[in-house]
C-alpha cells in the first residue's frame, strides 16, 4: 500500500497539509495492482472532495 501511495500521491493536488491513514483490513491478501487499483479509487475521490470547485 505504501508503494501505490508513493506512486500515486500527486493525484492530491492541495496546498494544505493532509494527515492520511490507510488501512489494510481484507481477510484475503491482494496483489500489488488490485491494492493500488484501489487506491488510486480512494485518492480520486479524496480529491473531489477537496477540490474548490466541489458543491460539498
Amino acid at each position: 500500500m505504501r508503494e501505490g501511495y508513493r506512486l500515486n500521491q500527486t493525484m492530491l493536488h492541495t496546498n494544505e497539509t493532509l494527515h492520511l491513514a490507510m488501512i489494510y483490513s481484507a481477510k484475503e491478501v491482494h496483489d500489488f495492482r488490485f491494492i493500488e487499483e484501489k487506491l488510486i479509487l480512494g485518492l480520486k475521490r479524496l480529491s473531489e472532495k477537496l477540490s474548490p470547485t466541489s458543491a460539498s
